[in-house]
């Protein structure tokens, strides 16, 4: 700038040294100009010179301007795209910030100590610390088998250990609750989880959330202690005692408590203080247990097993619900090891019943017993007992021995078999006896799948078994099956109602005469399965296809001259508490000149198979023929 000026001096600046310069030098500055009465010379070269040198200070200067300019504007650009990007960032930022996935807690409120048998209350709370809402949530809770959740409205049941509660939508920082029940129920103290599945969908996302957790639960003892005492050896078939304290460790009378015994094979249980629950296998009711009392439970039994063999005993005390599920509070069990017998008795068939015995069969037994220790053995008594209903007592026979009716015993001394006054280490001795059942028998209620149990016991003051009460030794329990009861009656008659019969009454030659018959079906003690009644007609038998029947299916072959009736099943005690099953169907007679007498066959055979489920084989019966002599007025 300060070229410009001085070149601007110069030129136009009349009293400057230049200017008079080129007045006097016009060669030198310029060409010759007139300018009004002076005349003034300049000299062009000069004038040149000054002008480019004065072009090259000013050039500089103007694209040094420009430059700025354009920087300014790009500088402007890109503080704007800063901006912009910077509010992009702080957006997406405040969004990302907005959720977090630890912002959602899930809490249980309650007692993480518990006993068994006492009832678990837990408040389940959700809580959705983010600024933003959780979108179709959802909470699965799985809980162990030592739990039993106590449904509500607002859970539903997933699979058969664990549920699901449908929250839907959360707002913003909002926290929902809901009360949980569980019963609690385990033998042991052990720590226990709750596992919770979360599932959510945050609105600011599209993607879907699963948060897992656990929550543990301590089981410390339980409201009732259970123990178990008994001795540590036994030998095979002696007696033996269990002892079961129960100590109830609430302020509160406990009314329905159930003792399961879990007994090993070859265990007997001959006696107990408690009353065992119908329908139920080895389970008892206890009496009531008064708040902060103890009890004491005995059961009294025989081992039966080889030596050296070790035995579990386990005791449970629970509770059973409505649907009869049993649930345990608190277990014991003991081992125990059976050691070589003093004395080895047995009992044994004399006559084989491999698919079972029927009513009126005779049943025949040997006792075999022997001294197998290294004392002598004396004054022993022989017991054997007969626990069944069935048994024909007059019947019984006992070779030298007694036979109490109602003890149901038979009872052998010394005083008549000599192998019982004095029995040496390794001498051995036996007796017979035999019985029949009865010919036939009217279940009561309920009193199905029918078998004969037979156990003998010997005992001697010299046996040195553990329990000083009784000094017996047993043999193993002998059972056999008895078979069920099935009756097939026949009957027929021309009257009655169920049919209008027609024909003449004595028959006649040519002419057809019509008759109802009857078959009933009657089943005692065993449960038949698919049961299947084939009634073969002779072949001057006419069908007339009217019949009725109870139930089942009938069907009739006219190339066979086969009627055959179908049923799903033959209950037992069908025709004692439960009705008979009945066929009634009608026939026609049309005989010949000499066919006419009552010995006329109007049924040739009827034939009866099913499954006898109870002995796991096939059952059969037959009946032959069915004459004319047979019709009665049965009334139907």
């Amino acid at each position: 700038m300060a070229s410009l000026s001085d070149l601007h001096r110069r030129l136009y600046n009349k009293n400057t040294d230049d200017l008079e310069k080129r007045e006097y030098s016009p060669d030198k500055y310029a060409t010759e100009k007139d300018l009004g009465n002076k005349k003034i010379t300049f000299d062009k070269d000069l004038i040149d010179d000054q002008f480019e040198k004065t072009h090259s200070e000013i050039e500089p200067m103007v694209v040094s301007k420009i430059d700025r300019s354009k920087t300014k504007i790009i500088l402007g650009v890109f503080v704007i795209v800063a901006m912009i990007i910077g509010i992009i960032i702080g957006y997406v930022r405040y969004k990302q910030e907005a959720f977090k996935q630890e912002n959602v807690v899930i809490e249980f409120q309650g007692n993480n100590l518990i006993k068994s048998g006492e009832d678990l209350d837990y408040k389940l709370l959700i809580h959705n610390n983010n600024r933003v809402a959780l979108k179709n949530t959802q909470i699965k809770i799985e809980y162990p088998e030592e739990l039993t959740f106590i449904a509500t409205n607002f859970a539903k049941i997933s699979t058969l250990k664990s549920f699901y509660i449908n929250i839907g939508d959360m707002e913003p920082n909002e926290t929902r609750d809901y009360q949980l029940k569980f019963n609690v129920f385990s033998p042991r103290g052990n720590q226990i989880y709750l596992k919770t599945n979360f599932r959510y969908e945050p609105s600011n996302f599209s993607s879907v959330f699963n948060d897992e957790a656990n929550h543990n639960i301590n089981i410390n003892g339980a409201i009732v202690d259970l123990s178990l005492i008994s001795q540590q050896e036994v030998t095979s078939g002696e007696s033996f005692k269990i002892i079961l304290p129960l100590i109830n460790n609430t302020g509160n009378d406990l009314n329905n408590l159930v003792l399961k015994m879990e007994y090993p094979e070859g265990f007997s249980s001959k006696q107990s203080d408690l009353i065992k629950i119908e329908g139920t296998e080895n389970k008892f009711k206890i009496p009531q247990l008064k708040a902060n009392s103890k009890i004491e439970v005995e059961i009294l039994g025989n081992f039966t097993g080889s030596a050296d063999s070790i035995k579990k005993i386990i005791g449970v005390i629970g509770v059973l619900n409505d649907e009869g599920i049993f649930s345990s509070i608190s277990l014991a069990e003991e081992t125990v090891k059976v050691i070589p017998s003093r004395i080895v008795i047995t009992q044994d068939f004399l006559n084989n019943f491999d698919r079972g015995i029927h009513l009126g069969d005779f049943l025949k037994y040997k006792i075999n017993f022997k001294n197998n220790s290294s004392n002598p053995l004396s004054n022993l008594i022989l017991r054997e007992k007969i626990e069944t209903n069935l048994v024909d007592h007059i019947s019984v026979v006992a070779k030298l021995g007694h036979y109490d009716q109602e003890k149901q015993e038979i009872l052998w001394k010394a005083s008549d078999v000599p192998a019982l006054k004095n029995l040496n280490p390794n001498e051995s001795g036996s007796v017979e006896f035999r019985f029949k059942l009865k010919e036939s028998s009217i279940p009561k209620k309920n009193e199905i799948n029918q078998s004969i149990f037979t156990q003998a016991n010997i005992s001697s003051l010299n046996i040195n078994t553990s329990l000083l009460e009784g000094k017996k030794i047993y043999s193993k329990n002998k059972e056999i099956k008895v078979n069920t009861d099935l009756e097939i009656l026949v009957s027929g008659e021309f009257g009655g109602d169920v049919f209008k019969n027609y024909g003449p009454i004595p028959l006649k030659a040519n002419e057809e005469t019509t008759f109802a018959m009857k078959v009933v079906l009657k089943n005692n003690f065993n449960k038949i399965e698919n049961p299947e009644l084939i009634i073969t007609l002779p072949s001057g038998i006419n069908w007339k296809n009217s019949f009725q029947r109870s139930s089942g299916l009938v069907t009739f072959n006219e190339r066979t001259n086969e009627l055959n009736w179908k049923l799903n099943a033959l209950n037992s005690q069908v025709g004692h508490e439960n009705p008979a099953e009945e066929l009634i169907f009608q026939i026609g007679v049309n005989p010949q000149l000499n066919q006419i007498d009552e010995n006329i066959n109007l049924i040739n055979l009827i034939k009866f198979t099913g499954f006898e489920s109870f002995l796991g084989t096939t059952i059969e019966r037959n009946m032959k023929e069915f004459k004319l002599r047979n019709i009665t007025d049965y009334a139907f």
